[in-house]
């Protein structure tokens, strides 16, 4: 059970962590938020790329291809949203935060921003989409809820980011439904035996 339960936790854990920084995301960009606004997404930076590298444990036991495009899918997500937290998060915090105006700059720097965190959102959705479907074809019936959820909170995710309440419940949603089909994924398919290595 053991086996099963660490990468389970693993695959979830992002996404919670995610989901309780969100409870504290501000609303909105302005000179009294800046400061909060700046330290957050410097500690997201990091946080961030772990939700995308969370699909990788499901999707482990994928034939190669798969694992390939699955890396490829996710290495989009972690190259465009971290972009997107550098420039609308960061960025865009310090020019509030140095100007103590919301003005042009950073409104075009938090427009910037969400363009590429679109891409990267894009890319986590066709990731999830990927995993749900190879974890259902491995162990059918038991990744049907997990997978669905998985997929429809992806699809919430290309433009709830974090903000309360709807961007939590979404990388909660993702956070479950990614341990839930981690510790499916780890059932044996039936007709299949332990093989070394």
């Amino acid at each position: 059970m053991t086996a099963r339960l660490v990468p389970a936790i693993a695959g979830a854990l992002p996404g919670l962590v995610l989901a309780g920084i969100g409870l504290v995301h501000p609303h909105d960009l302005a000179p009294a938020t800046a400061g909060h606004w700046i330290t957050l997404h410097v500690w997201l930076v990091p946080i961030f790329p772990l939700l995308g590298l969370a699909l990788l444990i499901p999707g482990w036991t994928a034939p190669r291809w798969a694992r390939i495009l699955l890396a490829a899918l996710i290495f989009l997500y972690v190259v465009y949203y971290g972009a997107l937290d550098a420039v609308a998060g960061i960025g865009a915090g310090i020019a509030v935060q140095r100007n103590q105006v919301r003005g042009d700059v950073d409104h075009w720097l938090l427009e910037v921003g969400n363009s590429l965190g679109w891409v990267g959102s894009i890319a986590f959705l066709a990731a999830a989409l990927l995993v749900a479907a190879l974890v259902f074809r491995r162990v059918r019936g038991p990744a049907l809820i997990p997978g669905l959820i998985l997929v429809g909170a992806s699809v919430s995710f290309l433009n709830s980011h974090i903000y309360a309440p709807r961007g939590v419940i979404t990388v909660l949603l993702i956070g479950l439904a990614t341990g839930w089909l981690t510790w499916v994924a780890g059932r044996r398919s039936p007709g299949t035996t332990t093989s070394p290595g």
